[in-house]
């Protein structure tokens, strides 16, 4: 018999899903398509076919301003990553849904076991990204 899991359970699940892909999406478009190096190589020699002389310094200030809103998003994303993790919080306090640890402690056979334990470290993996995303040092964080 298949599990049925309660609209609140699905909201918050999609949610989680819709957060962590926005932030794989804005990670891998700032280590990407707007890598700040190779953003201010393209404008310093855009600039230069229209005869304007740009230093490496402003033009990383410029590819930075580019990226900027979409860094914005990040933190937007993030906001609902946390948000989400409250409301799995709620939901594990409420008994809506079961702690990871306890299912895998709980798991008979190896099939149960391996689906909890990857369960388990998904969530461990989830909450070290959290906590070191928002105890990140701000003189590291650039836009």
């Amino acid at each position: 018999m298949r599990q049925r899991f309660t609209p609140l359970f699905r909201l918050w699940h999609w949610l989680m899903a819709f957060s962590i892909f926005g932030l794989l999406f804005t990670v891998l478009l700032r280590e990407t398509f707007l890598d700040k190096k190779e953003m201010a190589a393209i404008v310093t020699q855009k600039l230069a076919s229209f005869g304007v002389a740009l230093g490496s310094d402003q033009a990383i200030a410029v590819a930075k301003a580019i990226r900027a809103p979409m860094w914005e998003w990040h933190y937007i994303f993030a906001l609902f990553l946390g948000l989400s993790i409250v409301l799995r919080l709620w939901l594990m306090m409420t008994k809506e849904a079961k702690m990871p640890l306890l299912k895998l402690l709980a798991a008979e056979g190896m099939p149960e076991r391996m689906k909890a334990g990857v369960h388990l470290l998904l969530c461990l993996s989830i909450a070290l990204l959290t906590v070191t995303g928002t105890f990140q040092n701000p003189s590291q964080k650039s836009p």
